[in-house]
């Protein structure tokens, strides 16, 4: 029986493979894979035909941390269709190179689907590696725009939207019941702290994240930088050094200069356990320790989350959010099938996706027995994406540097030293001082994204 299971998957795989174009598999093997980022006129039309004889699908992940509900959804497909799904994890180390050889390979079974970051659909469409999904499936989920968003490129839906990771603001709801207006309310407030009676017992720093990590920072300024338009995929945008982005960035800096604290001491693990055991009032913080904030909870400890927030009435803030899609492989043997289960695991099962993972669902739920995490949904409602292009791979990169430098830098006035007079005008001299800084450290961060771009046009 599974020998013939085998042979029907080998002969379903080569029917497949009959519409491969040997040129294309040249060009995306050495052009696409091989880092050139030359652009293939058109992606191959998926060779799906709907085919009852399909008995397994193979689906192809790298998060470990959702290799349960994988496994679990894989067993539940199978009841209800007879279908079975081989469920394996890979490295993403040459994730999409590994995907491309199975195609080529006479001798190993296809990827049916396979879980990618968006930031890497681009490169998947240039490849060949994906397909473009019925648009009106999407319509028919109530997917945030920013689930949306992250399966688009170039105007085509590319993906189902599966899950993401973000951040988030958490306070500490054993000392206040309700969460600050923004960040300008918080240095207000640290300013009275300690006055007529201001005080929390074991607290010792009123506003604490993770500094050195983008990720965390990104929120900042997310509402303001432009790099590849609303869908990430259109590389003549590129906006980086507007006003608004370095009002941002400035108020971001005087945070550092009104609640410093060493950058060196701030990492993500630690300033958590802090802000658990009491010392923090208020972090910013990541859907990856949703699992860790619940068992704190379990053990009494009271916490609030919500959207990150603005800065101030005029800079508001937004959260970059990481998204993971489900991917049809077009030259995998699944046919419509794998398209059901694409379905399955982004839709129809997904309900048991947190309690499995301790993760969230592009697909909102909103009826969570923590009602906090409603507020998660929220934060990824007003996300923003990276870029999809393939050669804004420094993009990352280039941000974290600049905003380390400006968290870092050195100004030399300071207000708060002198007569009324003088605080004033050092309180004038400062704002301009980190102003520069700001435009300075963007400006360079403009001009090596807008070389790598060139340099990539000058490769095709």
């Amino acid at each position: 029986m599974e020998r013939n299971e085998k042979a029907m998957r080998k002969v379903q795989k080569l029917e497949s493979r009959k519409k491969w174009v040997k040129g294309i598999v040249l060009f995306l093997t050495v052009a696409i894979l091989g880092g050139c980022g030359q652009k293939q006129e058109e992606a191959p039309e998926s060779s799906f035909e709907e085919n009852s004889s399909v008995e397994e699908l193979t689906v192809w992940y790298t998060d470990s941390d959702i290799a349960p509900y994988m496994n679990q959804a894989a067993k539940a497909y199978q009841e209800q269709t007879g279908i079975r799904v081989n469920v394996e994890e890979q490295s993403s180390i040459d994730y999409l190179e590994s995907i491309n050889q199975t195609n080529i390979s006479e001798d190993t079974a296809g990827v049916d689907l396979y879980i990618l970051n968006s930031d890497l659909l681009e490169k998947a469409y240039l490849a060949g590696l994906t397909t473009e999904i019925d648009s009106e499936y999407m319509e028919t989920v109530s997917y945030p725009e920013a689930a949306v968003a992250a399966s688009v490129w170039q105007g085509k839906n590319l993906g189902y939207p599966f899950y993401y990771e973000t951040s988030f603001f958490l306070y500490n709801k054993n000392f206040i019941e309700t969460c600050p207006a923004d960040f300008q309310e918080i240095l207000d407030f640290s300013v009275q702290y300690g006055a007529d009676g201001i005080v929390f017992e074991g607290i010792e720093t009123i506003l604490k994240w993770d500094v050195q990590n983008l990720y965390y920072n990104y929120g900042f300024a997310g509402a303001y930088l432009n790099f590849g338009g609303a869908y990430g995929d259109d590389a003549s945008v590129l906006d980086l050094v507007n006003e608004s982005a370095v009002e941002a960035l400035t108020f971001y800096k005087r945070l550092n200069q009104s609640l410093y604290f060493d950058a060196a001491e701030s990492e993500y693990d630690t300033v958590l356990e802090e802000f658990l055991n009491g010392k923090i009032l208020y972090t910013i913080a990541g859907t990856q320790s949703l699992s860790r904030l619940e068992e704190a909870a379990a053990n009494g400890m009271q916490y609030g989350i919500a959207p990150l927030l603005d800065m101030n009435d005029n800079l508001e803030s937004k959260a970059m959010a990481i998204n993971y899609l489900v991917q049809i492989n077009p030259y995998g043997a699944g046919g419509k099938a794998a398209e059901d289960f694409a379905v399955f695991l982004t839709d129809g099962y997904i309900e048991n996706f947190y309690t499995l993972t301790g993760k969230m669902s592009c697909k909102p739920m909103g009826n969570y027995e923590n009602s906090e995490l409603v507020s998660v949904e929220r934060a990824y409602a007003d996300s923003v994406q990276l870029p999809k292009l393939l050669n804004a791979s420094s993009y990352w990169m280039e941000l974290e540097l600049a905003f380390r430098a400006i968290w870092n830098s050195q100004i030399e006035h300071q207000a708060g030293e002198g007569t009324e007079e003088e605080d004033r005008e050092n309180q004038e001299k400062m704002e301009e001082e980190i102003r520069t800084i700001v435009i300075e450290q963007m400006e360079k961060v403009q001009q090596q994204i807008e070389m790598q771009m060139q340099d990539g046009l000058t490769k095709k």
